[in-house]
This record gives structure tokens, sequence and C-alpha cells, in this order.
């Protein structure tokens, strides 16, 4: 009888975006994404949730490991390191202004400029 090691977590597949929790690594059209150990679980939370929000206080869970009851600016710092880690892309990270954050899939494409600014 052998015994096998229960999987990990799934590799999460949105658009261009591959997040793979247990080796903590996110990749964005094909690319590594340079993430602290914090800012890549912020980003594999926004993308288990599917494009749904986040709300402020389970990405706080994620980013301290329980809910310490910080105010949500807190998260601030963290999202927008992500977003510049993702260049373009980090257009798909929108604010929900007092409930969270979602990731947007169909804003994921690599093609729009970075440095381009939305009205």
């Amino acid at each position: 009888m052998t015994s096998r090691t229960p999987p990990g977590p799934p590799v999460l597949h949105i658009g261009p975006l591959e997040v793979v929790p247990e080796g903590f690594e996110a990749r964005l059209s094909g690319r590594l994404l340079p993430l602290s150990a914090a800012e890549f679980r912020l980003l594999a939370e926004l993308a288990d949730a599917g494009g749904a929000v986040v709300r402020f206080e389970r990405l706080l869970v994620a980013l301290r490991g329980r809910y310490t009851g910080e105010p949500p600016r807190v998260l601030h710092p963290f999202i927008s390191r992500v977003r510049r880690a993702m260049g373009a892309g980090g257009r798909a990270i929108e604010a929900v202004p007092r409930i969270g954050y979602r990731l947007d899939p169909s804003r994921l494409g690599a093609d729009e400029p970075a440095d381009r600014d939305e009205a």
C-alpha cells in the first residue's frame, strides 16, 4: 500500500494571470511577478474570488494571518506594489469604495501601455 500526499492548492488561472499558491509564484503573460509573500497572499485572495469583490476584512486576514481590526488603509501600499509589479495588468485591481477590492479579469491584458492615465 502506498501513501499519497494530498494535492496542494490548485493553480489559479485568470486570463493571462497564473497564481501558484503552493509555490508562492504569480505570472502575468508568462512573466514572473516580483512579489513579497504578503503581496502574493493579497493577489491570491483576489484571484481566488474570480472577479467578485473581496472585503477589506478578508484581505487583512490574508495579509496578517488573522483579523487585527486595522483600518483598510493599511492595505493601500501593498495593493499599490502589486499593481506596480503587474505593469499594465495592475489596472485589473479595482478599489470598491468602503467595501474592498476586486480583480477584473477583462483588464488583465498586457496590451495596454502601463503609463496611460485613465480618466
